[in-house]
């Protein structure tokens, strides 16, 4: 069972994972560009008590949502309504409230009951992992993984909107990634092929891992770990001390099934909390 994997997190921990989340989503946010904002329907802004990423032409509740709800201050109802109207205003109908485990927490479900809202899917397994060395990246998979640099900005795109099943824009927009300040970039290749994708993004002494996309015709070849484990091994050399990343909770006993869960668990990352999303009117 998937809750054989979870620790226990302190507050400060809790607040670290959240917010280093929030940093790297808010800056991906940044610097899409404006042809693909304008097509995507792209908003993002800060408020007191979270922060809201909005993709109204894209209905993926990844890229509609609150992020770090409750974390910097409590959460009342007041400012539950004034979200929701600017969730309704800007992001796609697949829009969902993510809720960590924060002091506000009771506030927000009675918020969300009184509004029929609904659990969406499982939850999201919230994972980290300390410095300590990771997994040989050479071990994972027969096929060449290494850093992005510049000239392969357009390929990375690629692969994430491809991975991903993405529309067009997302290509030339997660292709800014490539050599931006404070994020570090990863393809894996079959010969000359890019195939795979991964992304850190580095604050301080914790870091994100994410942006983990692999194109169909190339799963279940140890793309995905060998890319978290460089990744790891990057983060590292960079003085990270704390990793954070996050994918969907496996249902009860199905964690097996899902390539990404597993993955980051044999990584060295355990689960510190489920997060549950919720679907709102």
């Amino acid at each position: 069972m998937a809750e054989k994997h979870q620790d226990a997190v302190g507050e400060a921990d809790l607040h670290a994972i959240e917010r280093i989340e929030r940093e790297a989503w808010m800056d991906l946010f940044s610097i899409a560009p404006e042809e693909c904002a304008d097509q995507l329907g792209l908003w993002s802004a800060r408020h007191p008590v979270a922060a809201v990423l909005a993709a109204r032409e894209a209905p993926l509740v990844e890229f509609n949502r609150t992020l770090a709800l409750g974390i910097d201050q409590p959460v009342g109802r007041d400012d539950l309504d004034r979200l929701a109207e600017r969730m309704r205003t800007h992001c796609n109908p697949v829009r969902a409230l993510a809720v960590p485990p924060v002091a506000s927490r009771g506030t927000i479900l009675a918020w969300l009951q009184d509004r029929g809202g609904t659990p969406h899917g499982s939850g999201v397994a919230k994972l980290h992992r300390d410095a300590s060395p990771a997994p040989d990246p050479a071990c994972r998979t027969s096929l060449a993984v290494r850093l992005a640099e510049a000239p392969e900005a357009a390929c990375f795109g690629a692969v994430v909107q491809g991975g991903f099943e993405a529309p067009p824009p997302f290509g030339r927009w997660f292709s800014g990634l490539v050599g931006r300040t404070r994020w570090k970039t990863c393809l894996a290749y079959d010969g000359d092929i890019p195939v795979a994708s991964g992304a850190l993004f580095l604050n301080g002494d914790r870091a994100w891992l994410g942006v983990t996309a692999t194109l169909p015709s190339h799963r279940r070849r140890g793309a995905q770990a060998a890319i978290v484990a460089r990744l790891l091994h990057e983060g590292a050399a960079n003085g990270v001390a704390g990793f954070a990343a996050e994918t969907t909770q496996p249902p009860a006993e199905e964690d097996g099934a899902h390539g990404s869960y597993g993955n980051l668990l044999r990584a060295g990352f355990s689960v510190a909390y489920v997060r549950p999303e919720y679907r709102f009117s």
